[in-house]
């Protein structure tokens, strides 16, 4: 959201106001000027240590094609046990 444009109706509005203009009890709206999403915006929360690492290693890596056998980046568990906990942790069949 622009800041000026929140400073220019604020002051449109506090102008009519003090004019002794009525209040309308109709909500004030103003678009938002852009998003920006940031890296922790994008990320999801898992309380498995595994499956978190995992999880970022294939966000940071998903342009390229990775598989699970390339998830499994620390070696302390294996790929089949890294998909059970992913499945366990995560809600998944």
């Amino acid at each position: 959201m622009g800041h000026d444009a929140v400073g220019y109706t604020a002051a449109k509005l506090l102008d009519s106001l003090m004019d002794e203009a009525m209040p309308t009890k109709q909500m004030i709206t103003l678009p938002p000027k852009g998003l920006v999403a940031k890296q922790s915006t994008d990320a999801l929360a898992v309380e498995d240590s595994l499956v978190a690492e995992a999880m970022r290693y294939n966000s940071e890596r998903s342009h390229t094609g990775i598989d699970v056998a390339e998830a499994v980046v620390t070696g302390r568990v294996t790929e089949c046990g890294l998909v059970a906990l992913t499945k366990t942790r995560l809600g998944g069949s």
